[in-house]
Formats: C-alpha cells, structure tokens, sequence
C-alpha cells in the first residue's frame, strides 16, 4: 500500500478490503474530507447492472485497465475489458464507478452464452 501513498502524497489511503484480485482502497483528501474509492489496475471487478447495449449482465466480470477521475460533477470511471470464457476481448468499456464492484471469495463463477 505504500506505493500508492508515495504517488498521492496530499491524500490518506486506507485499505477496505484485501482480497485475491486485488485490493479496494479508500482514499481521503486532506483537504475535503471526502472519500474516494480507487481499484488497482487490472483488477477483475463484478457489474452491478445490466448493459443491454453491449449484452453483459449483472454480475459479469471485467478487468480493469484504465481509471479516470472526475470532474467536478461527474462520477470517477473505470475503463474495463470484457473478456469471453477464452480470454478474448470482446470489448473496452468506460464504466461510472458506483456501476461496479469488487468480487468477493464467497462467489462463484459460471458461463453463459452473450446474446
């Protein structure tokens, strides 16, 4: 966790949760008092809604390969890959953050057939 401290000197990191697939950071600026959850890259993360568009589910699991953090009204995202059962992509995905959520050990994966 250090590392992340050393590249966000003004801010406090604080460690939520430490799993397998990575670990759920809070971050508090020293200055707003507000909080900010931060996903290391290449984590793999759960959708918690549905996409039609694209055909993924709640509950599909991506990787995350880029952060983007907020503007001053908008919600910090996420850039994620969507893999097949193969591991091919199927594609890249720009995602608000409160969309996803980390996977947790007591969940299980299956496969299903995109529509």
């Amino acid at each position: 966790m250090n590392d992340i401290q050393d590249q966000i000197l003004p801010l406090d990191v604080v460690l939520i949760e430490r799993t397998r697939y990575g670990d759920l950071l809070f971050i508090e600026t020293k200055s707003t008092e507000s909080l900010i959850r931060c996903y290391d890259l290449y984590t793999n993360v759960a959708l918690k809604e549905e996409f039609p568009r694209y055909g993924f589910r709640r509950g599909d699991i991506s990787t995350i390969v880029d952060h983007h953090q907020k503007r001053s009204a908008e919600e910090d995202g996420y850039s994620f890959d969507v893999f097949n059962a193969t591991g091919q992509t199927i594609t890249v995905v720009v995602v608000e953050e409160p969309k996803i959520e980390p996977l947790k050990e007591n969940e299980v994966l299956h496969v299903r057939q995109l529509e």
